[in-house]
């Protein structure tokens, strides 16, 4: 609300819709989620209690625009059109709501005026394939309070005084904000996804490696060492 309020939301290229219910009757996906990427679209099989499962649907905004009135027929339609993932989802049934979040990618710009931090999701997102939303919202609450903090104590809220927090934030995450655009741009082609998911298979240090920076416990950087290593064909 501060953000829109003071005029820094922007829009973003990447428009998207997520659809998200829970269900019941999926089985075997144990303590693990699964992800089915079907260009332009992807979902997220998510365990989330006992016999609940969370399914998660991302599409592009504009198709699912003309069916915002019922959004429920419109996701059972989408899934039924995704490979592998009827046969993955034939004994589902539905355990809530369908609920849109959405559009997800904005950007956010830097408020430069006193008095105003933004930490999280209110200073802009990108897409929830990474799941990066906790990490940052947690990471950028500890590196705004390192500079509120000094701030609050002194008096002093101006534009200068807190403007270190903005310069340690994209330190922070640029690194991982490159790694989730090439990985946008992968999964949106069909056959670089395809090509991409088979090379990772073989070499499962890579994907270790890969999954740690997703989860966000692995710096970003780690993954283009060994990603020189190999010959990508």
């Amino acid at each position: 609300m501060v953000a829109h309020a003071l005029g820094l939301v922007r829009p973003h290229r990447l428009r998207r819709l997520a659809l998200i219910q829970h269900v019941s009757g999926i089985e075997g996906l144990g303590e693990r989620g699964e992800i089915y990427v079907d260009p332009p679209d992807y979902c997220i099989l998510n365990p989330v209690a006992p016999g609940i499962v969370n399914v998660g649907l991302v599409v592009p905004l504009a198709h699912a625009k003309p069916y915002s009135a019922r959004l429920e027929t419109f996701m059972e339609a989408r899934l039924r059109q995704l490979r592998h993932v009827p046969a993955r989802l034939a004994g589902m049934k539905a355990e809530g709501p369908v609920m849109a979040m959405g559009p997800l990618a904005y950007r956010v710009g830097e408020p430069r005026l006193g008095g105003v931090l933004l930490a999280g999701d209110a200073a802009g997102f990108y897409d929830p394939f990474t799941g990066e939303g906790l990490y940052t919202a947690l990471r950028s609450a500890e590196l705004l309070a390192e500079v509120a903090h000094p701030a609050l104590t002194t008096g002093d809220v101006s534009a200068a005084a807190l403007a270190p927090y903005s310069v340690a934030r994209r330190a922070a995450f640029a690194d991982k904000a490159r790694v989730t655009q090439a990985l946008q741009f992968i999964i949106a082609h069909r056959r670089l996804a395809n090509r991409a998911a088979r090379f990772l298979q073989r070499r499962p240090a890579l994907l270790g490696t890969l999954m740690g920076v997703i989860g966000d416990f692995v710096p970003p950087r780690a993954i283009w060492g060994q990603v020189l290593k190999y010959d990508i064909s």
